[in-house]
């Protein structure tokens, strides 16, 4: 028991420490988060960010939609938001975060609301908290950082 306990902890510094390294941009500052990891039965997955077409929450967890399916993650679409570099990614719903390389349009919806198209036809709400920040972002205009 003891020994398992043990195995624990040094797998989870291990994977800690992996992750770490996988934050940093290679040359960079690693100011932003450039690749995640996926827990996966026995093994563990690393995907770079940029081939994450969105994210969405789901309580503690944040689902990963790229062109290959999607995964799940133990992480909050706060913490999320705020490792992601505001240039490439912005939040568009409480719930939402999409890569702006993958937005293809913005479509009216009832009220005055809008509908992010990403280039897979995927369509998302455009909450109108986010809305000042997301089209700035849009138009190559990082704001502040996460919301």
């Amino acid at each position: 028991m003891r020994a398992r306990h043990a195995a624990g902890r040094v797998d989870a510094a291990s994977a800690a420490a992996v992750d770490a390294l996988l934050r940093a941009a290679p040359g960079g500052d690693g100011q932003y988060l450039e690749r995640i990891l996926v827990k996966e039965r026995d093994r563990t997955v690393v995907v770079p960010v940029d081939d994450v077409d969105w994210f969405e929450a789901e309580d503690n967890y944040v689902r990963l939609h790229t062109g290959t399916g999607a995964r799940l993650v133990r992480e909050t679409i706060r913490a999320l938001d705020a490792a992601l570099d505001p240039r490439r990614f912005a939040r568009v719903h409480r719930s939402a975060i999409v890569r702006l390389a993958q937005v293809r349009a913005l479509e009216p919806l009832f009220h005055g609301d809008l509908a992010v198209v990403l280039r897979d036809g995927t369509r998302l709400t455009l909450g109108r908290t986010y809305r000042a920040e997301f089209e700035a972002r849009l138009r190559g205009r990082a704001g502040s950082g996460g919301s």
